[in-house]
């Protein structure tokens, strides 16, 4: 075994040594479980619905999609996941803006002219709330042309039961990839053995190197862990489709065309580079601070931030920034950021800026660690 092999072996051993993070992890994985698939289990032991019912499947959004919708919203089971129209009577509820404090009576005015004014009503609230500039504006209304109406329905309920859930794995996982990797360069200092990196003819390059892939390594298994007790469910339980249909039959209130399959692809990467950074971010703090508990209180505290502090839409390039952030990108609700960046004559929405962002601030980081590692031991020579 060369010293590499040596120390990265080292490494991920010193990583899951710590027992009560590998118990939280496991028990993150469970909950996640749960909570996916509570949702079917429960529903599928109050009734059975009947499989004689007509189909949304295929159907165009006209008026006489809204005649069927107003019919099957009068039956028991009309909220239960395994009713066919369900999904349907769900979306038509964002779009109308329907909860459980109105009158079913307000079913009776669904049509498709209300239902495609109140779409774009939502669409024009929102371009006003994140006060978009006159290129977005018209930016929106070009990818907006070319969507057909009527819609073509697909049931989508998989594909957006998937998209509510990316924010708080995210946010789990985050938090474990801080328990585990805030002691990877502390617990050294702690420990007084940091000493021994230098004593060796490759102990600090190699060292460092190993540190970084171990920690690269846990972070991503750590996020795919989540991922799968996440979706494992909603796979096993629904209906695999949805995923060829075009993301407003997602989101609504989205002009975006893409296919919903792609958009996942986009949550997914942006998860994955979300843990991948607060797995560097969480070794530099360790790096810096060079006590586990600060660098975890940190992580702790910036994930708090993210998800419980905004910033105004009138303070539009510190609110685009703040709002930039994966956990913010991936974050459950219904008005998509319209707010674009222009780069190299392109405008580019939210989830293909983030990549992008994301990989020069990880590269950043891998700067910043090696820089501050070398910078640790030159000043003890």
């Amino acid at each position: 075994m060369t010293c590499f092999q040596s120390l990265f072996s080292y490494e991920l051993k010193k990583i899951f040594s710590n027992r009560p993070a590998v118990i939280l992890m496991s028990l993150a994985a469970v909950l996640m479980l749960v909570l996916s698939s509570q949702r079917y289990i429960i529903t599928s032991e109050k009734h059975h619905v009947p499989e004689t019912k007509i189909s949304p499947e295929s159907r165009m959004m006209d008026d006489a999609f809204f005649d069927l919708i107003r019919f099957h919203c009068g039956d028991n089971n009309e909220n239960e996941p395994e009713n066919p129209w369900f999904p349907a009577i769900d979306y038509a509820k964002i779009v109308f803006r329907y909860d459980s404090t109105q009158s079913t009576e307000s079913y009776d005015l669904w049509n498709a002219d209300l239902f495609y004014k109140a779409r774009e009503q939502g669409i024009n609230e929102n371009t006003e709330n994140l006060y978009l500039t006159e290129n977005e504006i018209r930016f929106w209304k070009e990818k907006e042309e070319f969507i057909a109406k009527p819609f073509i329905y697909q049931n989508t309920d998989a594909v957006r039961q998937i998209r509510k859930s990316y924010q708080f794995a995210l946010t789990l996982t985050c938090l474990i990839i801080g328990i585990f990797l805030s002691g990877s360069f502390s617990s050294e200092c702690e420990k007084r053995t940091d000493e021994l990196i230098r004593s060796g003819k490759y102990g600090q390059k190699q060292t460092l190197t190993a540190k970084l892939i171990a920690g690269l390594i846990v972070s991503l298994m750590i996020g795919c862990l989540m991922l799968v007790s996440t979706h494992l469910p909603i796979f096993f339980f629904s209906d695999i489709n949805g995923f060829d249909a075009p993301w407003y039959l997602v989101e609504p209130f989205s002009s975006i065309s893409m296919k919903a399959g792609q958009m996942c692809l986009f949550h997914t990467l942006i998860f994955l580079l979300g843990c991948i950074l607060m797995g560097l971010f969480s070794m530099f703090l360790s790096l810096c601070f060079r006590k586990t508990t600060a660098a975890m209180g940190t992580v702790f505290a910036i994930v708090i931030f993210d998800l419980f502090i905004s910033v105004p839409a009138k303070m539009r390039i510190f609110s685009q920034i703040r709002y930039l952030t994966p956990l913010s990108v991936l974050m459950n609700t219904h008005a998509q950021d319209m707010r674009l960046i222009k780069l190299f004559g392109k405008y580019l929405i939210t989830f293909q800026t983030g990549p992008i962002l994301y990989a020069l601030c990880g590269v950043t980081l891998t700067v910043l660690i090696t820089l501050a590692f070398n910078q640790r031991f030159q000043q003890k020579e």
